[in-house]
């Protein structure tokens, strides 16, 4: 009996071991045993999952093999206290897997002393170790985001009066923990401002009752400040409906509540500037509904706009604007970027340039008149087309160098006369010196440079010049420096003529006396020749006659000082004296009827047989000099007006930037008053809406702040000029530095307005640099009348610097470049300790001779 049912006792066993292996296969945590040395007795299948071993691999081999090296002593450590008490130890630590890959493990241990058994639970923690890594950073971003938003957090327990808050409240009351460590509602009361005790007391009343609140409130810091602050207040409730705790979090909202305060008069200073502007200005929205038009844009307008504003622009408008305007404001929509364009108003008879700046709400379009400006740019072409023609209708070959770039211009002739094509890599000084003949260079340069570094103004030599087939042309070569106001070469103006024929034949007359009398008195050139003696007249030539109106009889029986102007006859003198063999001058003549014009000479020495005499080839150059003087002056006059234009230009595009960023501006604050306005439909989002108005309203007034100082000319047409000075050093006495007093004596009418606004700058400027560095209490400022000047001083009391020692700073030299426009003067008169007087003369009459 016994033996028949031991074989089913046993099979029985076996199938209960089965079965509790199954169930130890099921955990999806790893069951485990090893012995007292760490080696493992067995494991279930888990082991696979976690570790990624088989049950059989792990079977003999120690666990810490398992543990990363760096957690086995700990581990370790945890195994020795399980053995001494018993009891079941949880402790975490690395394990590494069959891959090497790294895994968390949650263990649970029990010691089994009867046999020697540590008995395991291994559970892997990944995701528990990323639960509690997720949780961390969630706290930290909270941390940070109360810390960045600016909201303190309290708690407040009704039955003891006790509070709880947040490092943050401490910050936004201005209070430090250590002072308050037990902070009570008591302690919170005396931060309220009188004025809004009320509203608080009614705000707990409310939330004592059981109901949550909102309300905003001053606060008087223990500095002093004055903040605003929204309390969200909520409740905690016992089984009776009795308020036990209530909580809720603090923000400070000064800066929007300030925004509130200031938006209004922002508004109001927008329009008005916007109304003062001579500028047409006009907003509409994305439907064409006309939002705003200003004045000036009215008068533009073939209606009112009180019939526009509120209607839409094609419909009421659409007949009167060009279809330009139209492509090019719906261009700006689709492609929502600005368009700028010109165009020319039939209606107006005036050209405007047209600014239009798409936004989220709509479209802003800045209309300037640009008609002086068209016209400026027209005369301009037409005197560059007038220079152009000249110098195509000249035999010469035109040139103009700029000494200060060595930039050389040429005119067509110099392709007609010599064939050389000149582009813009080649139109410099050197490539005319290359094409010099090497033996007339170092004269023909040496000359140049006496001109140049001398105070003479003309400049006049022969010499031989390549032409682009490789010959040689003999040529006559005349210049004319311009000089800046302090006496500088600056440019210089001239033309090259071909007079290889004419050097032919001067060679020709010394090889043929019969040839020379055929040139001398068939050639179309005023001709004469003179003794060295006594300058008696000798022969002369038909053209000589006909130029001077002498008979032959006459003309012989002159001497040449008879044909000067008298002022002229000492340069005449000191050349016979140096006995110079050939010269070539423009001299005065005086025909026989007085008239007195303008002769280019060419004189050479000859030997006759009656002894040394000079022939003479002469030229009226009267008509050829008066057409260069006036080509110079049409230059000069048109780099004057590009000068100016250049000036004025910049000042008005400072002024129109300043404009245009008000526009820029006005958008902003639209935004801003959209956000603020929508908080009224939407008090779910007023803080997002409090925040983005906030951003806006400050970017607004730093923009206006920095820019509208700095950019805008003064109005000095609005008001005057006396009165824009007037205002400026106002400005500064509200520095509160130092006092001001003014001196002015002058008459404003006859004042050039750039040079107004050239004193208004320098006045400027050195206000800026006595608020550096002056440390000055008193400044004086005059405008005054000296003889025949206009004169400007600005003198200050301050620390003054030694004026030998002054460095070319960006100020000084801002001055004395607004100074050079007008001809001015700066003088600086400045000692250490005495201060420093700056004064700026500028001539009231000028006469310029060329």
């Amino acid at each position: 009996m016994t033996n028949q049912s031991k074989p089913a006792g046993t099979g029985a066993w076996q199938e209960q071991l089965k079965g509790q292996q199954r169930l130890l296969d099921f955990s999806p945590d790893v069951l485990c045993s090893f012995d007292s040395e760490g080696r493992f007795l067995m494991s279930n299948t888990a082991s696979q999952k976690v570790w990624g071993y088989f049950p059989d691999e792990l079977v003999g081999r120690c666990f810490t093999e398992l543990v990363v090296p760096e957690d086995r002593e700990a581990a370790w450590t945890i195994v020795a206290a399980a053995k001494a008490d018993g009891d079941v130890r949880h402790f975490q630590n690395r394990t590494l897997r069959k891959d090497g890959s790294v895994v968390p493990i949650l263990w649970m241990l029990q010691w089994e002393k009867g046999n020697g058994v540590v008995y395991a639970v291994a559970k892997d923690a990944t995701e528990k170790v990323r639960e509690e890594k997720t949780w961390k950073r969630q706290e930290d971003r909270l941390l940070r985001a109360y810390k960045l938003a600016g909201i303190g957090w309290w708690e407040w327990d009704v039955a003891s009066q006790r509070s709880t808050i947040s490092d943050e409240l401490y910050e936004l009351y201005g209070l430090r923990r250590e002072d308050y460590p037990d902070f009570t509602i008591a302690h919170y009361y005396t931060l309220i401002h009188p004025d809004d005790i009320t509203i608080v007391q009614q705000a707990n009343t409310n939330s004592l009752q059981g109901r949550p609140s909102q309300y905003k409130h001053r606060m008087i810091r223990p500095s002093g400040e004055v903040i605003y602050v929204v309390n969200d207040v909520r409740v905690i409730l016992d089984a009776n409906g009795n308020v036990v705790v209530m909580y809720g979090t603090t923000k400070d909202i000064t800066e929007s509540k300030k925004a509130e305060l200031a938006l209004r008069s922002s508004e109001q200073r927008l329009t008005q500037t916007l109304e003062n502007i001579d500028d047409g200005f006009i907003t509409m929205d994305r439907q064409w509904t006309v939002l705003y038009i200003n004045r000036k844009m009215e008068e533009m307008l073939p209606r009112t706009r009180k019939d526009i504003v509120g209607k839409n622009f094609w419909k009421e408008l659409g007949d009167a604007v060009p279809q330009k305007y139209y492509s090019e404001y719906h261009r700006a929509f689709a492609e929502n970027k600005p368009v700028h364009f010109e165009e020319y108003d039939a209606a107006l008879g005036t050209w405007v340039e047209v600014s239009a700046y798409p936004s989220a709400e709509g479209l802003s379009i800045y209309v300037k008149d640009i008609t002086e400006r068209k016209q400026q740019q027209e005369a301009l072409r037409e005197s560059n087309q007038r220079y152009e023609y000249v110098t195509k209708a000249t035999s010469d070959a035109i040139w103009d160098w700029d000494l200060q770039t060595n930039e050389l211009f040429w005119g067509a002739g110099v392709q007609a006369i010599f064939g050389h094509h000149i582009s813009k890599q080649n139109a410099n000084m050197e490539s005319w010196m290359r094409n010099v003949h090497p033996d007339d260079l170092e004269r023909v340069m040496l000359g140049l440079q006496n001109v140049i570094g001398q105070t003479g103004n003309i400049w006049i030599d022969k010499y031989r010049y390549q032409k682009n087939d490789g010959s040689y042309a003999y040529v006559i070569d005349k210049g004319f420096v311009i000089r800046d106001e302090t006496g500088k070469a600056t440019r210089m103006v001239g033309a090259m003529q071909d007079i290889t024929l004419q050097r032919e034949a001067e060679q020709i007359i010394k090889v043929s006396a019969e040839q020379f009398r055929l040139l001398f008195f068939k050639s179309p050139k005023p001709k004469w020749i003179f003794r060295s003696e006594d300058w008696q007249i000798t022969e002369v030539n038909q053209a000589a006659i006909d130029l001077y109106g002498y008979s032959r009889e006459e003309f012989l029986s002159l001497r040449i000082p008879d044909l000067k102007v008298e002022a002229d006859l000492p340069e005449f003198y000191s050349l016979m004296e140096h006995q110079i063999e050939q010269y070539q001058t423009i001299v005065r003549h005086v025909k026989k009827n007085g008239e007195v014009f303008y002769s280019e000479l060419s004189t050479n020495a000859i030997d006759l047989a009656t002894g040394r005499h000079f022939i003479v080839s002469g030229d009226d150059m009267t008509d050829k000099l008066r057409l260069q003087q006036k080509l110079i002056e049409e230059k000069i006059a048109a780099q004057k007006e590009i000068a100016k234009a250049i000036l004025d230009t910049q000042e008005r595009e400072r002024s129109e930037i300043g404009k245009e960023l008000h526009d820029n501006v006005n958008q902003l604050l639209t935004t801003a008053k959209l956000y603020i306005e929508n908080i009224h439909y939407f008090p779910e989002q007023r803080e997002a809406f409090v925040q983005k108005g906030v951003s806006l309203l400050q970017r607004s007034i730093d923009e206006i702040r920095f820019l509208s100082k700095q950019l805008v000319t003064p109005v000095m047409h609005d008001i005057g000029f006396e009165a824009t000075i007037e205002e400026l050093i106002s400005h500064y006495q509200s520095l509160q530095l130092f006092e001001i007093g003014l001196h002015y004596a002058i008459c404003e009418e006859v004042l050039d307005q750039g040079l107004k606004l050239t004193i208004y700058r320098i006045i400027q400027e050195q206000l800026n640099n006595i608020v550096k560095y002056a440390q000055a209490s008193l400044v004086q400022v005059a405008v005054e009348y000296g003889e025949n000047e206009l004169k400007v001083v600005i003198s200050d009391n301050g620390v003054g610097f030694d004026s030998r020692k002054i460095s070319k700073g960006l100020g000084l030299k801002n001055m004395k470049n607004r100074a050079d426009v007008y001809k001015g003067q700066v003088d600086i008169q400045a000692e250490p300790g005495e201060g420093s007087t700056i004064t700026v003369t500028f001539p009231l009459l000028e006469q310029v001779t060329l």
